[in-house]
């Protein structure tokens, strides 16, 4: 992901400072992009009280997102970018944003799904039409392969944690690593997790003109009202097919300060307790900050 960012701020001409952890993560860092990393990791290169960035950008994997945003916070970064999905326990999202409060900093959590050209368009479509009637959305990660992975137990152990920010729900029923979900007021939504089954990630939006279907969620699908068929959506992909979906967008918004784009922790917060809850996750001991 690191790449990724690398990327999309090289176009935008930025000269990144880049902080890496592992000698192999950063030695291929250094031949894919021809650009020298700082390998000591973030800890020790803060300890060199290096001049404070305005901006910062968090992209690790799971585990590490918390302390580092947390050290950033500490030395006085104002605008930091924390990838998906910021944290993997509530209580450390609650000291992230106590002190990002205290500092008077602004973290975002970034969902460059959010700003894929598909779902830009869609959005635009659906308030057209006068808005979302209905959607079907099914999230289903194959748990065989997942166990197998090279991710720490704990991420493991906390899986829907980490990928289910695409999902929120008001009321639900959970039975091991099967989901189902029935919204109570608004729009009619169902949502569906069956992870010990086949299945993979979809979903459904209709108008009152059309459905749109993202299946994979790269992509974008619509069935007009009075027809059976499925219609391709010509859009401009160029940006997303050059960077990562929805990257470049994501952080042009994150430079301009853009908010409305992004997740912030209070929004963070108030889902990963409906996360929990729907995976029946036990509350670790918190730490004090």
């Amino acid at each position: 992901m690191a790449q990724a960012y690398y990327k999309v701020l090289q176009k935008l001409q930025h000269t990144p400072l880049v902080v890496g952890r592992s000698e192999q993560g950063c030695q291929n860092f250094r031949d894919q992009t021809g650009v020298e990393v700082a390998s000591c990791g973030l800890e020790l290169f803060l300890k060199s009280q290096p001049d404070c960035v305005t901006f910062a950008i968090v992209a690790l994997n799971v585990v590490d997102l918390y302390p580092s945003c947390l050290a950033l916070l500490h030395y006085g970064v104002k605008h930091i970018l924390l990838e998906k999905p910021g944290a993997l326990y509530q209580w450390q999202l609650n000291n992230l944003r106590q002190l990002a409060e205290q500092k008077q900093a602004k973290v975002l959590i970034g969902y460059n799904r959010r700003l894929y050209a598909c779902v830009q368009h869609t959005k635009q479509q659906l308030e057209a039409d006068g808005g979302v009637l209905s959607f079907y959305f099914e999230m289903t990660e194959w748990s065989h392969q997942i166990v197998q992975t090279s991710h720490p137990d704990e991420v493991k152990a906390r899986w829907l944690t980490a990928l289910a920010s695409l999902c929120r729900s008001d009321d639900w029923e959970r039975c091991g690593r099967v989901w189902s979900f029935i919204q109570l007021s608004g729009q009619l939504a169902i949502r569906l997790g069956n992870w010990p089954s086949a299945g993979r990630w979809a979903l459904e939006i209709s108008s009152e003109q059309r459905c749109f279907q993202f299946m994979p969620l790269e992509q974008v699908q619509q069935q007009l009202r009075g027809s059976v068929s499925w219609q391709s959506v010509a859009l401009d992909v160029a940006i997303d097919t050059e960077f990562k979906a929805g990257l470049y967008a994501q952080v042009v918004a994150f430079l301009a300060q853009d908010l409305e784009h992004f997740c912030d922790l209070t929004t963070q917060i108030q889902r990963m307790q409906w996360y929990e809850q729907m995976a029946g996750y036990e509350k670790s001991q918190q730490e004090i900050i």
